[in-house]
């Protein structure tokens, strides 16, 4: 029937019954006239609630949602199913001919009595003791007609000791927050104190991670090292009784970074455009619907299949016959998306160089350079120049929270779309040149001589007033054919020399020899 604010707040509850966690994924929830339908996911916590709410998450303020459904409920009554992802039906109530319970004037709700008990059975339902019920709690002792004090519950006997009494000692509401996402190793704020207890009792508090990880704490800080979907549940107890909520933590890897990309290449570009990916960490990534994405709106982003890993310190090159997404000549940009489709990592550039790929150089920043490593570490030396706009990356501020997301720790400022599984906790702020959003510092991509040639500055000279060449790294000397043109003349004229003394002191020494002519 709706909350006292709006008639079109409806709500449902579910509870788990059982001693496990139940994942939701497949099962179903419908009426019998197809209004509403109700597609279940999510993880039900063992002996924990799943709060349903129609249209959006207002219905009950101070209160998440577990899941957002559409379709109203008729007043006259519902024939409800609860199935699993087999088709098996688990739960009914066949209210078709009027609900069992509930004041549609007072808005007191429909409870049931003994969760053991089936859900069709008309004595197993009440109405709530107050107006709106208790979601996500235990239900009530239910409502007390005065017709059932006099002729089933008589409040005294004949020496006027009252014999039925309302319990007094209510149960408190445990508040986890809002689901989340972040990445490894991001610090993330549990705040449990929301949570309340009707009579204001003081509470215990006891969260549990996910990760084995737990704490006593009502706030806590905790980050997660592995990526993974965990659910991290908070239990408060009043000394009398106890509740329990659930908040599910998806953390990303940090350690992903675009290492190469050639935008412009010779030839036909449909055939032999390439992207490199890097794995700057000790573990194995999961790249798993992560995105690849361009600014060409022919291009649909390129969503990796499951299961798709990429092993430690190692590089991923796609091809554009793979990926089919295509790269602009003129100005473009290339994207890495986490699985919910918000930017990990953008970079931007100018008009395409013919022939030269992009790549990561280990101060940080993406060079055009004409040697491309697809496969392997990148050769970028000091002669090639930085490309010239900065990242899209996304800022952060915890003092910037859009009223389209909601969050217990921070929210994206510039996201484009709202994130329904959580928002990205992502703090780091991109540099001048820095092309990257995560914290991966890709020193495996060059050698040594490249870290020696990009610590140098061009524009100083030298102690003896020396010209800014004499900070040429070996590897940009080495790479000059000029330098190499002059060493093999060099070595050419060494070899010549060598060869004249030779025949020289040769013929010399045949001089010198007897000749007997009598033999």
């Amino acid at each position: 029937m709706g909350t006292l604010n709006s008639a079109n707040g409806e709500w449902l509850e579910l509870y788990n019954n059982s001693s496990e966690n139940i994942d939701l994924t497949g099962w179903t929830l419908s009426a019998a006239d197809n209004t509403p339908i109700i597609g279940l996911s999510g993880i039900m916590p063992a002996g924990g609630f799943f709060i349903l709410e129609r249209t959006n998450d207002d219905t009950l303020p101070g209160i998440a949602a577990s899941q957002i459904y559409t379709g109203a409920l008729g007043n006259s009554g519902e024939n409800l199913e609860l199935k699993d992802n087999s088709g098996n039906l688990i739960d009914s109530v066949d209210c078709s001919s009027g609900w069992f319970a509930g004041d549609n004037v007072t808005k007191q709700t429909m409870e049931r009595k003994d969760p053991a008990l089936f859900g069709n059975e008309t004595g197993n339902w009440q109405s709530s003791q107050n107006p709106g019920g208790t979601p996500k709690s235990a239900n009530s002792a239910g409502v007390i007609t005065s017709q059932q004090n006099e002729q089933t519950n008589p409040s005294n006997d004949s020496s006027g000791t009252p014999l039925y009494s309302q319990p007094q000692n209510k149960p408190p509401l445990a508040e986890a927050g809002d689901n989340i996402i972040a990445l490894v190793g991001q610090e993330i704020i549990f705040d449990g104190t929301k949570s309340s207890d009707p009579e204001n009792k003081p509470l215990t508090y006891l969260w549990n991670f996910g990760d084995g990880a737990s704490s006593d704490k009502n706030k806590i800080n905790h980050s997660y090292k592995y990526p993974g979907t965990y659910i991290a549940s908070l239990a408060i107890g009043d000394g009398a009784n106890t509740a329990t909520d659930t908040a599910f933590v998806t953390i990303y890897s940090n350690s992903i970074i675009i290492s190469e990309f050639i935008p412009n290449p010779s030839g036909a570009d449909q055939k032999a455009e390439w992207l490199e990916l890097y794995n700057n960490s000790d573990n194995i990534a999961d790249l798993s619907n992560w995105q690849i994405a361009t600014q060409n709106e022919k291009s649909k982003p390129f969503a990796f299949p499951a299961n798709t890993l990429l092993a430690p310190r190692q590089y991923l090159v796609l091809d554009s016959p793979t990926t089919k997404i295509s790269l602009r000549n003129e100005s473009g940009s290339l994207k890495l998306l986490y699985p919910n489709g918000q930017t990990a990592q953008e970079i931007k550039y100018d008009k395409a160089k013919e022939n030269q790929s992009i790549a990561l150089a280990g101060n940080n920043q993406y060079f055009w350079t004409s040697v491309s490593t697809p496969g392997a570490a990148n050769i970028v030396t000091n002669s090639e120049q930085p490309t010239t706009t900065n990242s899209a990356s996304a800022s952060f501020s915890a003092q910037e929270t859009p009223s389209s997301q909601t969050t217990n720790i921070i929210s994206g400022s510039n996201l484009s779309q709202s994130v329904p599984e959580g928002t990205l906790i992502n703090t780091n702020q991109a540099g001048s040149n820095l092309q990257q959003t995560n914290n991966a510092n890709p020193s495996p991509l060059t050698n040594q001589a490249e870290k020696d040639s990009a610590s140098l500055n061009p524009n100083e000279n030298s102690k003896g007033g020396g010209n800014s060449t004499q900070t040429s790294s070996l590897a940009s000397k080495i790479s000059n054919p000029i330098l190499w043109l002059v060493i093999i003349i060099i070595i050419g004229l060494l070899w010549g020399l060598g060869l004249v003394k030779t025949k020289r002191k040769l013929k010399a020494r045949a001089q010198k020899l007897p000749i007997d002519w009598q033999d």
